[in-house]
């Protein structure tokens, strides 16, 4: 079904935004303090917890397809469709935590943290979660990420206006906002604005 399209792209969207963890300082012993930071309005923890609930999603694909699978590094489409039959509920468990990073950064991102409003324009634009892809709200967050000189938010914005995906294609718009990332060393946007 619908689990079976999905989680590969969700595995994939993981694995492409993996790196060095954001949120190195949270722990399990003091995960309930930062929460308490984040309901006090503490944006930085609420940025945080999002990114320390993304990670254990995570940690929990990489443990699972390690343990479950022989997972070796490389992987084929067929062991993620065998990943789904073998256990519905990491499907369940992915999405749990990845909405719970949501709601976090969600948070922090309407109350103008810029980092958040760009994750919740690629959670928006992505369709592993509950639901399509919602270009529109996609676009809506990187703009008010990229107008507070967010680089890879005034990129994205650009993807938009040059696909019109969320808004309507604008070759102009989508030049001026690749402009304005590559003047902030975002060297693909050079390329980009050459397509304009």
């Amino acid at each position: 079904g619908i689990r079976r399209l999905l989680l590969p792209l969700f595995v994939c969207l993981l694995a492409m935004m993996a790196g060095q963890s954001r949120a190195q300082e949270i722990t399990e012993e003091n995960l309930e303090q930062w929460i308490e930071a984040s309901n006090q309005g503490n944006l930085e923890a609420s940025y945080k917890l999002g990114c320390y609930y993304y990670d254990t999603a995570l940690e929990f694909v990489d443990m699972f397809l390690q343990f479950e699978m022989g997972y070796d590094g490389l992987i084929e489409l067929d062991d993620l469709d065998e990943l789904v039959e073998i256990n519905e509920n990491v499907w369940f468990y992915l999405l749990t935590e990845h909405t719970k990073a949501a709601i976090y950064w969600k948070g922090a991102a309407e109350k103008g943290h810029a980092e958040s409003q760009y994750l919740m324009g690629e959670y928006a634009y992505s369709d592993f979660k509950i639901g399509d892809a919602d270009h529109a709200t996609a676009a809506n967050w990187f703009r008010m990420a990229a107008e507070q000189g967010h680089r890879e938010a005034q990129y994205r914005l650009a993807d938009c206006y040059y696909d019109g995906k969320g808004v309507t294609p604008d070759y102009a718009e989508a030049a001026r906002w690749y402009r304005k990332a590559f003047e902030q060393g975002h060297a693909v946007s050079l390329y980009r604005i050459g397509l304009c």
